[in-house]
């Protein structure tokens, strides 16, 4: 009779680990569904925080170039030469810089900035071909009115990376 009474224990036992595993490996395959869900919004949050980021980043870079074009065109009226070419330059390279560090640029703003790094190149190249003697008598009304319209250019970017920042 113990030993009857053992083995239908034993039976029952056995079951119960069977149903009692069943639940563990369904409660095992949910906590790893769960972290997986986890894992994946931790990535989607991770990107946004970097997209985030990189917007931050052109929105700083195109206020720097903003005050810098509004600086040239303050050389411009005081005709300093020397400066507006070292100016004109470190633009160029910023620009060129933004560009090519903020994938996730529009096409139309990439070609935005292309255009005003033209601009100053060829504003740079006119310049330098004019001998010193005769930069007086550049036009320089011509000049702010490139680099004004570029500006103008460049603000509409920062508006539209805030505007998209924002959303």
């Amino acid at each position: 009779m113990l030993g009857e009474f053992a083995q239908t224990w034993g039976n029952i036992a056995s079951v119960a680990g069977f149903f009692l595993s069943l639940v563990g490996f369904g409660w095992t395959v949910w906590l790893a569904r769960q972290a997986r869900s986890a894992a994946q919004e931790a990535q989607r949050a991770a990107s946004e925080a970097r997209e985030a980021i990189a917007r931050s980043q052109v929105i700083a870079d195109v206020a720097e170039a903003l005050a810098i074009m509004e600086e040239i065109k303050r050389l411009h009226r005081a005709a300093a030469w020397p400066l507006l070419l070292e100016r004109y330059s470190t633009l160029r390279r910023m620009l060129v810089a933004v560009r090519s560090a903020h994938p996730e640029l529009s096409d139309e703003h990439k070609s935005a900035i292309q255009s005003v790094i033209k601009t100053l190149a060829d504003l740079e190249h006119l310049v330098d071909l004019t001998p010193s003697l005769e930069r007086e008598q550049l036009n320089l009304a011509e000049f702010n009115s490139f680099v004004s319209a570029h500006l103008d250019l460049l603000t509409d970017l920062l508006v539209r990376v805030k505007q998209e920042r924002e959303k």
